[in-house]
Parts: C-alpha cells; sequence; structure tokens
C-alpha cells in the first residue's frame, strides 16, 4: 500500500501538524499571560526591549537587501552592456 517515502510523508505530517499545534497551544497561553497581566513586569519590559531590537535588526536587514539588490541590478546592466557590444 504505502511505500517508504509515503511512510515517511505521513510520519512528517503528523510530526508538523503536532508541532504547530504545540506552538499555537503555547503561543495562546502566552498571550493569555500577557493580557491577564501576570507576567512579571521585568520580563515583559525585556521582552519589550528585543522585540525593538529585533525590529531595528530587521530594518538594518531590509537596508542591506535594498543594497545588494541595488548592486545586482548594476552588475547585471554592466553584464549586459557588456554582450551587446561584441
Amino acid at each position: 500500500m504505502f511505500g517508504i517515502i509515503g511512510m515517511m510523508v505521513l510520519f512528517a505530517a503528523i510530526i508538523g501538524t503536532g508541532a504547530t499545534v504545540a506552538f499555537y497551544s503555547w503561543l495562546v497561553n502566552r498571550l493569555n499571560r500577557l493580557e491577564s497581566g501576570t507576567i512579571d513586569p521585568a520580563k515583559l519590559d525585556r521582552l519589550l526591549e528585543q522585540l525593538e531590537e529585533l525590529r531595528d535588526q530587521g530594518e538594518l536587514n531590509r537596508e542591506e537587501i535594498g543594497e545588494l539588490q541595488e548592486r545586482l541590478d548594476f552588475a547585471e546592466r554592466l553584464l549586459t552592456k557588456g554582450n551587446t557590444t561584441e
């Protein structure tokens, strides 16, 4: 019926679904604790600082990706220009 690949896919789907449900449950629990105010304010402040750092890092990454895209476009134009003159 099922080959070994089919069994592996089925196993991966079951594990992936279980992991997704576990993560979702943890996230809902964490949000409920945040909303109810049962988390230590110092921890909340630390989490907010980490979130701000991640946001800043994401912005830096976005700028770097933009610069890399410009460099790639420039290199492609140079390569295309070089191919048409030959």
